[in-house]
């Protein structure tokens, strides 16, 4: 087999190696990875920092797979800059690229026509991409690229069979230090050498490792008193494969991934996008780059290393290159058979509701067995856990109803049109689509009504201006589970308790029937604030709102996105067949089982 590798680890198409050596680290994972497709491949390398010359086209068209090998080489505007230097009359060649773990340059403005058509046409509509990170998800997926799953960088992809108590959570007796040239020459300098005065007073010995070209022009004032390595892979290996105790701090990403692979404890410190969105997907411990009182805790303190890796989409995006998919030049279609990939059968899914395809995503434990269920969690075996970021399982055009409870409101406005984008391809022309949310008109409204009277010293509206703050605000700005509104719920007696059950539904009851009974003990909550490493593993969970909706925003957002006929409707009000009888906004007694919602629904134009 043959393979082309669209490689940032070389500088030029003579083998020149990149001068940044991360992008050497980024090049072994993905040769590891391509060499698992085919042991014996003939895998060319093509150098994406400079354009191709017709020698490496040819190859690229000989090739049975053409991969984009890692690091952030997409942007919005690749016309001005571009780190993979490729102009549209190279697609005659490069039109089956496929990604690996690429990311996005730094966050950016909308993406531009001329890249938004040049990437449609360079990369493969036939295989799934693999991307780093969440926001890159987005980025393509606003120019339409929606085969696409966020994997991770495939340097981070070992660290999934690593546990915990396989790091060391004490201070080393050293540290290796790596600054990144592009930054620190042009953005305060002087964080570097406070960096570094501090590290002096906490380690016996701070290493520093040059990987980027003008690294070493960064430390030239304590050289004396830092062990300066070679700028050489092998330099680095040498000391991580060595015996000796050892912390990592610093900006540079791959060098500080290398050090978790080699079990070291590491701080990766932010200077762009790329460690702030990949410590929201792993876990991975990081802080702002002038967070000195941070980087000083960390060093000082017990910390525990938790690097979570999500296999279910690595092992997706892994297990397409099958001999016959290969052979035949394309991909396990998104309706693919995978067990365990996010990825489900739609004949399956025709088969367990028959003639009418009814799908409730994100059904939590509200779910009827009429419905096809999927979450992100399994609260039933009949309930396909499904990440809902990624594209819906489901072909086009095959569904009758689509139906949404409390989800969008989770994902950042971005992601929230690519989600309803994703429900209006896979239902039917006229079918209905019918969405409930926190009301954001109902909750201000209510706010602003008991603001009043808490300030014309109204006792009972203060209480109730209370609760409303908290409805209004908790879910935006929460860091622990159960935020601020499950320490209010765990008064007993709960101020106006009747009107909290009135505003949130019989979930209320039920939580305080139980916690009153019990010793409390599974549900307390800490008082101190979430650490930052807390906070990272807390956003991971998806219970925080990322934005909110009214009737306006929402009916506006249908409308643009091809629904006709949108309306606002009561809980126990649709134009669904049968709605109430499966009890997902009502239950068995008409009782409204999210009252503070609200509920809309459009028909695909």
């Amino acid at each position: 087999m043959r393979i082309s590798l669209l490689n940032p680890g070389v500088e030029d198409n003579n083998k020149t190696l990149s001068s940044n050596l991360g992008d050497l680290i980024i090049e072994e994972s993905v040769r590891q990875e391509l060499w698992s497709i085919d042991p014996k491949a003939k895998i060319y390398s093509i150098s994406t920092q400079v354009h191709p010359g017709i020698k490496q086209l040819r190859r690229i068209m000989r090739s049975n797979l053409q991969f984009v090998g890692g690091t952030n080489l997409l942007s919005s505007n690749m016309d001005s800059y571009s780190q993979w230097k490729i102009e549209p009359m190279h697609t005659f060649a490069i039109r089956e690229a496929i990604l690996m773990g690429v990311g996005w340059w730094q966050y950016q403005k909308e993406t531009n026509k001329y890249t938004a058509k040049l990437l449609r046409k360079a990369l493969s509509s036939k295989w799934l991409h693999s991307v780093r990170d969440s926001y890159t998800v987005e980025k393509l997926r606003q120019i339409g690229i929606t085969n696409v799953i966020n994997t991770g960088c495939p340097t981070m992809w070992p660290l999934a069979d690593f546990r915990p108590e396989d790091y060391p959570t004490k201070k080393s007796q050293s540290v290796l230090l790596m600054l990144t040239d592009y930054i620190s020459l042009h953005h305060r300098p002087e964080l570097d050498g406070k960096l570094i005065e501090l590290l002096l007073s906490r380690y016996q010995t701070v290493y520093y490792w040059p990987q980027g070209r003008q690294d070493l022009e960064l430390i030239e004032m304590w050289r004396g008193r830092l062990v300066v390595l070679d700028h050489d892979i092998s330099a680095l290996y040498s000391l991580l494969e060595s015996e000796e105790p050892l912390d990592y701090v610093g900006t540079r990403l791959h060098g500080g991934v290398a050090c978790l692979r080699n079990k070291r404890r590491s701080l990766i410190l932010k200077v762009d996008n790329r460690a702030a969105e990949i410590s929201r997907d792993t876990n991975l411990t990081t802080c702002s780059r002038d967070d000195f009182d941070f980087i000083a805790k960390w060093i000082d303190s017990s910390t525990q290393t938790d690097i979570r890796i999500n296999m279910d989409s690595v092992n997706a995006w892994r297990s397409q290159f099958t001999e016959k998919n290969i052979r035949k030049g394309k991909l396990i279609s998104l309706s693919g058979r995978v067990r365990g990939s996010n990825e489900v059968s739609v004949d399956k899914i025709k088969g367990e509701v028959g003639k009418s395809l009814m799908v409730n995503l994100g059904c939590g434990s509200r779910f009827s067995s009429k419905w096809v269920n999927l979450d992100f969690n399994q609260m039933d075996p009949s309930v396909i856990v499904f990440d809902l970021r990624n594209p819906l399982p489901i072909a086009s055009n095959q569904c009758d109803v689509v139906y949404s409870s409390h989800v969008i409101e989770h994902f950042s406005k971005i992601a929230g049109v690519n989600f309803i984008k994703e429900c209006h391809r896979v239902l039917k022309s006229g079918a209905i689509l019918r969405l409930v949310v926190p009301d954001l008109e109902m909750i201000a409204r209510l706010y602003l009504r008991y603001l009043d009277k808490a300030l014309a010293g109204d006792c009972n509206g203060a209480i109730r201006h209370e609760w409303m703050t908290l409805e209004l605000l908790d879910q935006l700005v929460r860091d622990k589970t159960g935020g601020e509104i499950m320490r209010y719920w765990q008064q007993n007696p709960m101020p106006d308790e009747d009107f909290v059950i009135e505003r949130t539904g019989a979930e209320v009851r039920t939580f305080l029937d139980t916690y009153r009974k019990s010793e409390h003990s599974s549900f307390q909550l800490a008082v101190a604030d979430s650490t930052p490493q807390e906070f990272v593993r807390f956003l991971n969970t998806g219970e925080s709102h990322r934005w909110m909706y009214d009737q306006v925003s929402l009916k506006r957002l249908l409308e643009e996105l091809g629904f006709s006929s949108v309306r606002k409707c009561a809980a126990a009000e649709s134009l669904i067949p049968g709605f109430n009888a499966f009890n997902l906004d009502t239950d068995a007694k008409g009782n409204i089982c999210k009252p503070d919602s609200l509920y809309i629904e459009g028909t695909k134009s």
